[in-house]
């Protein structure tokens, strides 16, 4: 085990798309073999992936079916014991080229940033991490409580300030894709899926809430 895989937990949600899991997890076990890995899983525990959890290393929160993926993401992070957490949803996959060494080392070195989202591309056809083009989401919001007005805005509007560790770049934003390094401890202080999101909606507020209500600070990579 590498001293980076023993300070993560991959967590991510999932329900009734088990080729999914099976994929992600197994690109997980090619690159980090013995990262740990807690899925917040929608489906009955007597499903065929039960087996699959346990001969992957993968622990395994069972929750009633369709209780929705907050439930699920807030059921996975109470199990992670590790310093960091790193966020995924099930259709993602593990390439070469990952490394999260690349985070790591910006939030080692740079206390102030919380959460560090990475680049994520989106594959078409055969899965040779050929075919792909960027997928960009990150965010800026503003917010105007007496007229009840939110906006999100794509970061890049803003010219964003640029930050290095170790000639890395990073850029401050609100908000990032569900690709992301978490401090583990951030969870204590409020940052929360808010469970009455069951699909759809919830990654806005999650961001949302800890801008307005908490000092944690996000970063895309």
């Amino acid at each position: 085990m590498t001293m980076d895989e023993a300070r993560v937990t991959l967590v991510f949600a999932t329900i009734a798309r088990p080729h999914c899991v099976q994929r992600l997890v197994s690109s997980v076990r090619q690159k980090y073999p013995r990262m740990k890995i807690a899925v917040g899983d929608q489906g009955l525990p007597e499903r065929t992936l039960s087996r699959f959890y346990e001969q992957h290393g993968v622990q395994a929160i069972f929750l009633p079916h369709d209780a929705g993926v907050s439930r699920a993401r807030n059921a996975a992070v109470a199990q992670v014991d590790t310093e960091y957490i790193l966020l995924a949803d099930d259709d993602f996959i593990i390439s070469p080229e990952t490394d999260i060494s690349i985070p790591l080392s910006i939030l080692d070195q740079d206390r102030s940033v919380d959460i560090v989202g990475g680049l994520l591309y989106d594959m078409y056809g055969d899965i040779n991490f050929k075919n792909r083009h960027v997928r960009r989401w990150e965010r800026m919001f503003f917010t105007d409580k007496e007229k009840e007005l939110f906006v999100a805005l794509p970061m890049d509007m803003f010219f964003p300030i640029e930050r290095k560790v170790r000639g890395q770049s990073y850029f401050m934003c609100d908000a990032v894709m569900n690709w992301a390094l978490m401090r583990t401890d951030i969870f204590q202080p409020g940052a929360k899926w808010d469970d009455r999101y069951t699909c759809n909606g919830e990654h806005e507020d999650f961001y949302l809430n800890i801008k307005c209500n908490t000092d944690i600070k996000v970063a895309y990579c």
